[in-house]
């Protein structure tokens, strides 16, 4: 038996590229597998994160809307990548800020059951010539 699987780019937890929103951006395939796997940092407020982990991941499921202005500040301290719990990270503004300053996007991760800290994080995406990708992300607490 050979099963197939149809859906989007952007089905479930998955990645935006930067050519998803900036011409002549960068697909999936061409983005470096370090960005997704590595020390990670978990928080509920974006404001008072430690950036030196360079992987954020931000709580809140339906009340989270990250500003341009933090997306300038991800972006300004060379944070790799930053996911949320939203469907999306933010506006068409907020995208072009962290894509093109070559930050990653993970979008709709569920932390809901994950507490604030440090962890480990594996969420490659598909290695696929695409404007996005779905991954099966998974946070392992430090020892």
């Amino acid at each position: 038996m050979l099963s197939k699987v149809t859906m989007g780019t952007h089905t479930g937890t998955h990645v935006d590229a930067p050519c998803h929103f900036i011409k002549g951006g960068k697909s999936v395939y061409e983005m470096p597998i370090h960005m997704f796997v590595g020390r990670c940092a978990v928080t509920d407020n974006i404001d008072e994160c430690d950036l030196s982990l360079r992987r954020v991941l931000i709580k809140g499921k339906g009340k989270f809307t990250l500003t341009a202005q933090s997306a300038k500040r991800l972006a300004d301290n060379h944070v790799m990548m930053v996911g949320t719990e939203q469907m999306s990270i933010g506006d068409d503004e907020v995208h072009k800020i962290l894509l093109g300053a070559g930050c990653a996007v993970l979008e709709w991760i569920d932390l809901s059951k994950v507490p604030a800290g440090e962890y480990i994080l594996s969420a490659a995406p598909l290695k696929i010539d695409a404007d996005g990708s779905p991954v099966r992300a998974c946070l392992i607490a430090e020892e």
